[in-house]
């Protein structure tokens, strides 16, 4: 079996593979989209494939963030009680901005 620091370290690298097709698809729709009214735009956000790999661009950011940033509060904070409770805040940012992402995407979809 593999260790909690393997696994941990498994899911920042597979998070990072997904995001640089993502981004390159991103970053060229966008250019695309490029003086497109507000309606075009959020006409293109609402089309089923275009749905999906922006809400898998989404949770794979926040889920990478959060992985992230508990390396950072695992090597830098050293009270156990601070640890604990930015790991927290930590998590409950990442699932916030996600769920709010998420959301968002969901009802441009359905609108």
């Amino acid at each position: 079996m593999s260790s909690s620091a393997n696994k941990h370290f498994l899911h920042q690298r597979f998070t990072a593979m997904i995001q640089v097709p993502l981004v390159i698809w991103l970053v060229i729709s966008i250019m695309k989209n490029i003086g497109a009214t507000r309606a075009e735009f959020m006409a293109w956000v609402g089309e089923p494939l275009t749905a999906f790999l922006m809400l898998t661009f989404v949770v794979s950011i926040c889920y990478h963030m959060y992985l992230g940033m508990s390396d950072v509060i695992d090597d830098y904070v050293h009270k156990p009680s601070g640890r604990k409770g930015l790991t927290m805040l930590n998590a409950l940012f990442a699932l916030v901005l996600g769920a709010v992402a998420v959301f968002s995407i969901i009802v441009i979809t359905i609108v």
